[in-house]
């Protein structure tokens, strides 16, 4: 009966740290894979907020732009009047 009894705890002893074995190679998997998913997720993150900076930056030259064709319309306008002042003292 003894002999029983130990040759059954040493076989539910095989089978838990197979199991055992078995699950830590599953969990580590997991952790595996999850480190990579976090990775990308870092990634891709940094590649949006770069993408997000660069879109600012083309708004804000962009601004620029239209504010130097303003600019550039005003002077037009103003050189427009200086000439036709100009013109209407010369005659």
């Amino acid at each position: 009966m003894n002999q029983d009894l130990n040759a059954t705890r040493a076989k539910v002893t095989r089978e838990a740290e197979a199991q055992t074995k078995s699950l830590r190679d599953m969990l580590s998997k997991v952790r595996a894979e999850l480190d990579e998913a976090l990775k990308k997720a870092q990634t891709s993150s940094a590649a949006e907020m770069t993408a997000k900076e660069e879109l600012k930056e083309q708004a804000i030259l962009a601004k620029e732009v239209l504010l130097y064709q303003y600019l550039f319309k005003m002077l037009e306008r103003v050189f427009f009047s200086v000439e036709i002042f100009y013109k209407s003292r010369i005659t």
